[in-house]
């Protein structure tokens, strides 16, 4: 004969519920708060170092080999994902397209992470299209593949493409109106 022991029901304290739920709205905004404050101080390392690249290059002539050896000397020193030579040049489009600090801090990039910024410096020329579809990504909860796709396909740009582009059959040397 096998004998089962359950435990005693247990009697929820008054008022339990509604605390729990406040306790695990609190947990889950405050693991986000956190998460976005580590992500723009990321963001604000990448920043400044491609600033100081820049200021670096007007002053000494660095150039693509400056990316490299950082490259190199962040992977010795600290065995960091990420840091290629590509990531550094990376780092200085970031500063180049974003001057001020306060954008990343304050402004939607801040809100992304690095590989969808890099998609913004790679397929997009202007600030006003990065800060447009970096607000869309945020909103929509866009993956970087998804953000490079909506760039991509998007019918406006597009159709602006074909028309300055003499290759195209048809297409014409002059700039569409603003909508």
């Amino acid at each position: 004969m096998t004998m089962t022991t359950t435990r005693p029901a247990t009697v929820e304290p008054v008022g339990y519920t509604e605390f729990y739920d406040a306790l695990r709205t609190r947990l889950r905004e405050g693991r986000l708060r956190a998460a976005r404050a580590a992500n723009v101080e990321l963001l604000l390392v990448y920043w400044r170092t491609g600033s100081e690249l820049i200021a670096r290059d007007g002053k000494y002539g660095w150039g693509t080999k400056a990316a490299e050896r950082i490259s190199e000397d962040v992977h010795r020193d600290f065995t960091a994902k990420g840091w290629t030579a590509g990531d550094v040049v990376h780092m200085r489009q970031f500063a180049e397209a974003w001057p001020e600090h306060d954008a990343i801090a304050r402004g939607s990039v801040g809100l992304l992470p690095w590989e969808h910024i890099t998609v913004l410096l790679d397929r997009l020329d202007t600030r006003e299209a990065r800060d447009r579809y970096a607000s869309k990504a945020i909103k929509h909860g866009w993956s970087a593949t998804t953000l490079a796709h909506a760039i991509e396909h998007e019918p406006r740009r597009r159709l602006t493409e074909c028309l300055v582009d003499r290759r195209v059959p048809g297409g014409h040397q002059f700039d569409l109106p603003d909508p």
